[in-house]
């Protein structure tokens, strides 16, 4: 009976302090995991945060959605005039993960933009001190069709 209690009190003991170690490791993993996600709006030089940078430049991106929008079947014959936003959630891989478009966007032209951004290649990620972060960047787009 003394050596069932001994040793159930040894079980009890070793039980606490893996759970109390396992604790620890969750925690640590935790605090080194860093998902974030930094906003443009809030971004400032100097802050050791790199925003992503895509390929060739944004102003290309730019030119090749407006460049889609001016020939895309759906928008011809319609008569719209909208300016609106876009925020897009950089992932630490480079790639986008949401496309949010301002409430204000036509929602023909937000939902053909936002099918265009979907093919953008991989972005550099945005780095924070050197290390990769998630970061919200907005791009505005303007289209008017008469």
């Amino acid at each position: 009976m003394k050596i069932g209690i001994l040793l159930f009190t040894c079980l009890l003991f070793l039980g606490n302090d893996l759970s109390e170690t396992s604790f620890k490791a969750i925690e640590k993993t935790k605090k080194l995991a860093d998902n974030t996600i930094y906003d443009q709006h809030n971004w400032k030089p100097g802050s050791g945060i790199i925003p992503p940078r895509l390929p060739n430049g944004s102003s290309n991106v730019d030119s090749l959605i407006m460049t889609h929008l001016e020939s895309a079947e759906v928008l011809k014959n319609k008569s719209i005039n909208t300016v609106f936003n876009v925020a897009m959630v950089f992932e630490k891989d480079g790639h986008v993960s949401s496309f949010t478009p301002s409430k204000s966007a036509h929602l023909l032209v937000a939902t053909e933009v936002v099918r265009m951004l979907k093919r953008m290649p991989k972005a550099k990620p945005a780095t924070k001190n050197g290390k990769p972060v998630r970061f919200r960047m907005y791009y505005e787009f303007s289209f008017k069709n008469s």
